[in-house]
């Protein structure tokens, strides 16, 4: 039944078919783990997917970035500390949504799991 229920698990994320998943939950489930998942994950950064990273700086910020960390690096190639001092305050920007769409990513697994586990664990509900 442990074999059964880690199948059916993983079948349900991947969005494989598998006869004993469809047995166990046949009407349990509206939509597969895997599309739930696929779901958040498609919804996560909507706001920001159209908006281009560097309409917010000038050129002068830009600049005066590769100005800061120029130093030892091969000639028509920039120091990766200026992408890292540009792209921190994007970073900080996508922080909460990035948390956010890992609880909710959390809490759809759990929810796959619970469903899965009541229905193959329901002659032996203690296991």
């Amino acid at each position: 039944m442990v074999n059964d229920f880690c199948a059916c698990f993983a079948s349900s994320i991947r969005g494989r078919y598998d006869r004993k998943l469809a047995r166990y939950i046949a009407s349990v489930q509206d939509i597969s783990g895997g599309a739930q998942i696929r779901t958040i994950f498609n919804s996560f950064l909507e706001d920001y997917h159209n908006v281009a990273i560097t309409d917010g700086m000038a050129d002068m910020e830009i600049e005066k970035a590769m100005a800061m960390h120029a130093g030892a690096n091969l000639p028509g190639f920039q120091n990766q500390d200026t992408f890292e001092d540009l792209i921190f305050p994007h970073l900080k920007r996508v922080k909460m949504p990035a948390s956010e769409c890992v609880n909710d990513v959390g809490a759809a697994l759990d929810t796959i799991c619970q469903k899965i586990a009541r229905s193959v664990f329901r002659r032996f509900p203690r296991l």
